[in-house]
């Protein structure tokens, strides 16, 4: 958790250039000239890339709470970053990076999903 904290204020950088810069986008849209999409980055994606597959699996049983932490920053994120979207324009699709499944099955638990993924997913409002 401390490393966590540690690297917190690096991790969600302000994007609001980024979404000015959707304007154009967003006009085109209207005149069907464009389709605009965003991907966000989801609750098990975030926790990967940070710590790597294997120390992800072991903190769910060892630091849930840190865990926890993590998606809950990432849904406030998330969820400003939409509403800064949303005062420009309104994309076409939305997708959210995960990347949970590999060729058969899921990477993990439909107890570890209800526990850890579903709440955040499931969230209308940041925290």
């Amino acid at each position: 958790m401390d490393n966590y904290v540690r690297h917190r204020p690096h991790l969600f950088p302000d994007h609001s250039a980024s979404i000015r810069g959707m304007v154009p986008w967003f006009a085109r849209q209207k005149t069907g000239d464009d389709v605009v999409w965003i991907t966000l980055e989801g609750f098990f994606w975030l926790p990967r890339t940070l710590m790597g597959f294997e120390k992800m699996m072991y903190a769910y049983f060892d630091e849930p709470e840190m865990i926890h932490r993590i998606n809950q920053d990432l849904l406030d994120f998330n969820m400003k970053i939409l509403d800064q979207i949303e005062k420009s324009g309104r994309p076409t699709f939305m997708t959210i990076a995960e990347d949970m499944s590999y060729n058969h099955e899921p990477m993990v638990s439909r107890g570890i999903c209800d526990q850890f993924l579903t709440p955040y997913h499931l969230s209308k409002t940041a925290g």
